[in-house]
């Protein structure tokens, strides 16, 4: 019984747990590779994606709403799992379970990026995704709305953004997911 607890407390992954690897089994490199998980999860969240934002919502043509969204649904995701990921992760190894949260917040990245290799090139110039109609009043940009409140624009998306727009939001909800054992 001894040899097997001795077994499941060793630094590894699954059977794959050398004694040349046990050196890593201890409290100070825990706490560097849970830094480097706060690192990771920052540098993305609040570095890489606040500024690629506005360029996602240009290339996909998506409204300020729908990136809004997009940018709440990581937040949404930690705020539901993470009483439920504190709760059952208080029992178990700590190190394990954010090892897995890193493995899933990684996947929710992966997940996110695939819009940008499965649609076709971005052209700048072009608008593709998005279309504006325009009333019999005159131009769209110079006035907006009316003081009745009615819209003289309105963007009318094209169908072939729901599915980007899905996997931008599976994507940010599995990393939402995945960095709530570093919030526990």
């Amino acid at each position: 019984m001894a040899v097997t607890e001795d077994k499941q407390l060793s630094y590894g992954w699954l059977r794959f747990r050398p004694a040349w690897l046990q050196f890593l089994n201890t409290p100070k490199w825990f706490l560097f590779f849970l830094s480097q998980y706060f690192f990771t999860q920052s540098i993305i969240v609040n570095g890489v994606y606040p500024g690629s934002i506005s360029t996602i919502e240009k290339r996909f043509g998506f409204s300020s709403y729908m990136t809004g969204m997009l940018t709440s649904s990581y937040d949404i995701a930690a705020m539901v799992l993470t009483p439920l990921i504190s709760y059952i992760g208080g029992s178990r190894k700590k190190p394990v379970f954010c090892a897995w949260g890193v493995f899933t917040m990684g996947v929710g990245f992966f997940i996110f990026m695939l819009p940008h290799f499965v649609s076709p090139p971005y052209d700048a110039g072009v608008v593709t995704n998005a279309t504006l109609s325009v009333s019999d009043s005159g131009l769209c940009a110079a006035n907006r709305t009316d003081f009745g409140g009615k819209d003289d624009c309105k963007e009318d998306a094209v169908g072939g953004n729901t599915l980007y727009y899905a996997l931008f939001i599976l994507g940010m909800v599995v990393a939402g997911a995945g960095c709530t054992p570093m919030y526990a």
